[in-house]
């Protein structure tokens, strides 16, 4: 591939239960504390939009249009007994964000003590782009899936995007865990778009004492990323393929 990985998205979500599931619902003062004390962290804690209903908490950070041509922007969010924590169109790279989980977790179970985490669920995104092939669209329809020389040609107009996805299991601690990749031509025309999202039951729940564990959940990801995915791609980007 030409370049790494270019991350552009991160996302992870928890679900929540604690004394009041299902349907949990926590004073507007305890949000406000919990995003305090996110806030007060100096490497992320820079939100600075607090909104609070019975039924959906946020606090964001818009950071403008990003290169990449999109709105990018940070926000934490707790609603439908979820808590999400969203970069999209980041400049973080996959170790700041990961240590972003780290101290949303410690700030959540510093004022929620008494709840426990039993599903995780985490996406990457980010853009590659090969080294020999100046069309994204060609090289996946073609040099990847081995669809016919002209694949385009033979529509009545070219197509917009290329893609395909696939799904794996791999095992984390006792639990099965999904993995699901898709990948795309990007809009650019040159990279390639890439997403993968992983899913998993705890095999015991998260608590104030041991949530550190959820950094482990994204790391299969990354893994499943960085180990798998990309090497996959990087197969057929070899000039016997031109």
């Amino acid at each position: 591939m030409k370049s790494s990985l270019r991350c552009i998205h991160f996302r992870c979500e928890w679900q929540i239960i604690g004394p009041q599931s299902p349907g949990q619902r926590f004073e507007r003062q305890r949000f406000q504390s919990f995003f305090e004390n996110l806030n007060s962290n100096v490497e992320f804690g820079d939100y600075d939009d607090f909104s609070y209903r019975l039924d959906h908490c946020e606090l964001g950070k818009v950071r403008g249009m990003s290169h990449q041509g999109g709105q990018a922007f940070s926000k934490v969010i707790y609603k439908d007994d979820a808590l999400k924590l969203v970069e999209e169109f980041t400049a973080y790279s996959i170790d700041e964000f990961a240590r972003q989980i780290k101290v949303v977790l410690d700030a959540w179970f510093e004022c929620f003590s008494e709840t426990v985490l039993v599903v995780q669920n985490c996406w990457i995104r980010g853009l590659v782009t090969p080294l020999h092939s100046d069309d994204s669209r060609a090289f996946l329809s073609e040099t990847v899936l081995g669809l016919r020389e002209g694949f385009a040609t033979r529509l009545n107009e070219a197509p917009l995007s290329v893609g395909f996805n696939f799904v794996s299991q791999r095992q984390y601690e006792s639990v099965p865990m999904t993995l699901e990749a898709k990948v795309s031509s990007w809009r650019d025309g040159r990279s390639i778009w890439i997403e993968v999202h992983g899913g998993v039951p705890m095999s015991e729940p998260l608590n104030a004492a041991r949530h550190d564990r959820a950094e482990a959940v994204f790391g299969r990801c990354r893994t499943f990323l960085e180990s798998e995915v990309i090497p996959l791609l990087s197969d057929y980007d070899r000039k016997e393929h031109d």
